[in-house]
């Protein structure tokens, strides 16, 4: 039985709490948070979940940091939900105390901070994964398995889309904090985009050429849009924005045989004729993402094998998202991801 612990209990926390309750070899024994009434509430909304699953464990126990808990209980993992300028303190602390860590994403939101984490794991002998779920969620395994059958042909080229208004009263406040947060709409949900892109296609982003827009009282991006050159000679677009309108969540793949859409809460559908799209039927019929991408590190970790998304990968996500960065301040200019 993995003892695992939590950091972090805002919104996202939630999912990571209910999976762990409805996995039978894992059990939450501590839950830290800075605002101790919301890690009761977390310790309680386990025990729910667990009673729900009909398992009688003892409520995890809260504590007031993330320093605390790990001294005091024995850690198999630790779940990493802070902001993300705090990922870096919080999992190389996990790490030297001996546990596995599962950080939400970004990694970290330098290519340093990553660097740092991955070199505390390598000198631990411990993994670190990193909650890229969307390729968990049945429209991206659903079109990954498309590409890879190779119903569209060869991929081409590749179209990201989402739109969603960001600086919204709901978001908690860090979000809109430069130091914690470490970037705006690219930093929260753009490696969402470049993840379900390399996922997708089966490539690596080699270069990036973008352009970012600011909200200057703020030092954050609100949009921006990404051109990127993959290995094999695809090409791919990114375009996110977080001003007002109509959300919009949909990626399209370009084949030399055909077209695929997948479309946030519309399925997916593949052209590759002129009579329009046909809906294709979704992977495992649906399902809970964060109960996949919990399941399957679990499995992992008592299999003795690479978790499905190491932190290396999730540095390797930063490092194009710091590349756009660069580009967007150099106007547009093409900047190769660092290996």
């Amino acid at each position: 039985m993995l003892q695992v612990g939590l950091v972090g209990t805002g919104i996202i926390s939630r999912e990571h709490v209910r999976a762990i309750a409805h996995h039978p070899q894992c059990t939450l024994v501590g839950v830290a948070d800075v605002v101790s009434e919301r890690a009761r509430q977390a310790a309680e909304q386990y025990r729910r979940h667990r009673a729900c699953a009909g398992k009688r464990d003892e409520e995890p126990r809260p504590f007031a940091s993330a320093a605390e808990m790990l001294g005091q209980l024995p850690l198999d993992v630790v779940v990493v939900a802070v902001p993300h300028g705090l990922h870096e303190e919080v999992a190389i602390a996990a790490l030297r105390a001996g546990a596995h860590v599962f950080v939400e994403k970004p990694l970290a939101p330098t290519r340093a901070a990553c660097d740092a984490i991955l070199e505390e794991a390598a000198k631990m002998g411990r993994q670190v994964a990193v909650g890229h779920v969307m390729r968990y969620f049945p429209e991206i395994r659903t079109a990954r398995e498309v590409v890879a059958a190779g119903t569209i042909g060869a991929v081409v080229s590749v179209v990201e889309v989402r739109h969603a208004e960001y600086f919204v009263n709901t978001r908690p406040r860090w979000f809109f904090d430069r130091e914690l947060a470490g970037g705006g709409v690219l930093m929260t949900q753009g490696v969402h985009s470049v993840d379900k892109v390399q996922f997708v296609t089966g490539r690596r982003v080699l270069r990036v050429s973008g352009r970012a827009w600011y909200r200057e009282d703020l030092g954050l991006e609100v949009a921006g849009g990404l051109w990127l050159e993959l290995d094999g000679g695809v090409t791919a677009t990114i375009v996110q924005s977080g001003y007002r309108g109509a959300p919009r969540h949909e990626i399209e793949v370009i084949g030399t045989r055909g077209r695929l859409r997948a479309e946030w809460g519309h399925g997916v559908s593949v052209t590759t004729s002129d009579a329009g799209y046909e809906p294709v039927p979704l992977h495992d019929g649906g399902g809970d993402p964060y109960q996949a991408q919990w399941d399957a590190f679990v499995a992992s970790l008592l299999e003795g094998r690479e978790v499905p998304v190491p932190g290396t990968y999730g540095r390797q996500v930063v490092s194009v998202i710091e590349a756009f960065y660069a580009s967007s301040r150099t106007g547009g200019s093409w900047v190769s991801i660092e290996t």
